[in-house]
């Protein structure tokens, strides 16, 4: 829903890194350290066999592009996007089509 705040997690359970971007939004990484030291992101790089979580505010309205920016994947992607809404289990990789 439109200004609802969600916590993402994504694992990497591949040998290589993945930068992973969302249009129309900016996150807040999720560190472990003070919230007031979290970066606001729109691409993260999830690292082999790694794990980040990181949370969004849904603030803009619309259905948004979330997609893996190496180039080996442009090709085979179609664009996969993130509805504003309650996430209910981590996007996975291809992201469903929205219902």
């Amino acid at each position: 829903r439109h200004m609802e705040r969600v916590r993402v997690t994504l694992i990497n359970d591949t040998m290589m890194p993945h930068p992973i971007h969302i249009h129309g939004h900016f996150f807040q990484l999720i560190t472990g350290e003070d919230a007031t030291h979290n970066p606001r992101k729109h691409t993260v790089n999830v690292l082999p066999g790694g794990k980040i979580s990181f949370d969004l505010t849904a603030d803009a309205l619309g259905d948004w592009a979330f997609h893996c920016h190496m180039l080996m994947h442009m090709p085979r992607q179609s664009q996969p996007t993130t509805p504003p809404k309650p996430f209910t289990t981590p996007p996975s990789w291809p992201a469903p089509a929205p219902p």
